[in-house]
């Protein structure tokens, strides 16, 4: 009999803890809200996120309320207790009603599987999360192995979204900002060459690293004994990085964040990170004796959020190689994707392949650099003419356009290949081919015209390249925990 009784008192219990009110919590009338700084990792189906974002606290006696805890319901109050030092929240909180269902908010905790070689773990239901208060500042921090999520079903773990390491600090958030060099210094050009690594999965169901070599302009400014770096981030080649000179190395703290990527599907915050020995840090970059070359010491990580592992592209061995201008004999020019005209959306598109490099295999200036488009058609071999009516960014009609030339719509440079659309029909075209031109130095220089010598172009895609859209996340910040490198499916846009 004793043994039954204690089995209702479980199961009793049990039910009690599922069986919160499904009412949506709101403060009392009259009650004062605060703003908090909220800041955390956020886990997503399509993103890891660092987020710093404002949300709004009120107290009432041992009543603690929060707006801001749930991802989907932005406008939601969740409802906590104050006991202790500790802010306690129960599980299966009612955050709203949507097109989707219920959403309610729940605690987590990891629990480790030795068996789980993936992951080395996953996270199980809890019927509660606490944050611990700091008696003097005020700052609240997510209690040690707690987490906390979003669910269509109360007592479950199976989360839409995740929440870690969130700490709430009294007064409005502060988000990340980008860096820029002070005005005033001037920047000079250097060219990045690295290894790009990406990982596919093989016939027996793992991962088989891939590895493409890629070739990108970068640029460097000393501003006393500070440093700035550009072109370390393939998704915003514009962007830069702070760091210190210190005794012939550059210095780059890793957290930093390179700014807001926006892809055809969704917006992504990306910082920088460098990679070695298993973990996060910071990256020094060592200059040769003759000053011309500056190698890394760990792996360049575009990341999706400031201080764990879960890229969106990996760079290995990557080396900057400073620009000396000198005259040279632009290396040859290719064709590397071709879409034909559509009549639907009225463009066509071409890749093309503009070596940065001379004949000889040395950097040249990127601003002395330019293409031709040459088509034919039907036997008539001509230059193909943007017209500025046509491309926005043109002020007049241009047969040779600058290699720099970018608005990520018409003109799109990626490392050093050129994504162009094509406004003009391109069914009467025979044969399409490119012709790269250099003038520096002083002189004018160029290679011959490289024409494609069929209307194959839709198989022209050597090297894997093809047209890159969207930012998409390659792993849960729990798929780096416990892996001796970041693996994913690394979706690299160079």
């Amino acid at each position: 009999m004793r043994k039954i009784t204690l089995m209702l008192l479980a199961v009793l219990t049990t039910a009690l803890a599922l069986a919160q009110t499904d009412a949506v919590v709101t403060p009392p009338d009259g009650a004062k809200a605060e703003p908090y700084a909220l800041t955390g990792t956020l886990l997503t189906s399509d993103a890891t996120k660092t987020v710093s974002q404002t949300v709004q606290v009120v107290r009432v006696g041992k009543d603690f309320y929060v707006q801001g805890l749930s991802y989907w319901m932005e406008e939601a109050w969740a409802k906590g207790t104050v006991e202790d030092g500790r802010v306690t929240f129960g599980s299966n909180q009612l955050m709203g009603t949507d097109d989707y269902g219920d959403d309610y908010l729940v605690g987590l905790v990891w629990v480790e599987d030795e068996t789980d070689e993936q992951y080395g773990g996953d996270y199980a239901y809890a019927p509660e999360f606490c944050f611990d208060c700091d008696s003097e500042t005020g700052v609240l921090t997510l209690a040690e192995g707690c987490s906390f999520g979003e669910t269509d079903a109360k007592g479950s773990a199976d989360v839409w979204n995740l929440w870690e390491n969130v700490t709430l600090t009294p007064g409005e958030a502060v988000g990340p900002t980008v860096v820029t060099p002070p005005e005033g210094v001037v920047p000079q050009e250097w060219h990045l060459n690295a290894v790009s690594l990406n990982y596919k999965k093989s016939e027996s169901g793992g991962k088989t690293p891939v590895y493409t070599p890629v070739e990108s302009v970068a640029r460097v400014a000393v501003d006393g004994g500070d440093a700035y770096v550009q072109g370390l981030c393939g998704y915003l080649p514009e962007a830069w990085v702070k760091g210190r000179l210190e005794e012939g190395r550059i210095v780059l703290p890793a957290g930093q964040y390179y700014g807001p990527y926006q892809s055809l599907f969704n917006e992504q915050d990306l910082y920088f990170i460098g990679y070695g020995n298993k973990a996060v840090g910071d990256v020094t970059f060592t200059f040769s004796d003759d000053g011309l070359r500056l190698t890394a010491d760990k792996w360049v990580m575009t990341n999706s959020n400031a201080t764990e592992a879960a890229p969106y592209e990996i760079l290995t061995d990557v080396v900057l190689t400073k620009v000396v201008e000198r005259a040279g004999k632009p290396a040859t020019p290719q064709v590397v994707e071709f879409q034909d005209w559509n009549d639907l959306f009225e463009y066509g598109l071409v890749g093309v392949e503009i070596p940065i490099v001379d004949t000889e295999g040395r950097a040249m200036a990127v601003d002395k650099l330019s293409y031709r488009l040459i088509v034919d058609e039907d036997g008539k071999v001509g230059d193909y003419v943007f017209e500025c009516g046509k491309y926005a960014s043109l002020e007049a009609d241009l047969t040779e356009v600058p290699f720099t030339l970018s608005d990520r719509r018409d003109f799109d440079v990626d490392g050093t290949v050129v994504y162009v659309m094509l406004k003009s029909p391109t069914q009467t075209y025979t044969r399409l081919g490119v012709q790269s031109i250099y003038r520096g130095g002083g002189r004018r220089t160029c290679e011959r015209r490289r024409v494609v010598p069929d209307r194959t172009w839709g198989e022209l895609a050597p090297g894997g390249r093809c047209r890159r859209d969207g930012c998409r996340p390659l792993q849960s910040g729990r798929a780096a925990r416990g892996e001796d490198d970041p693996e994913g499916n690394i979706h690299s846009k160079r």
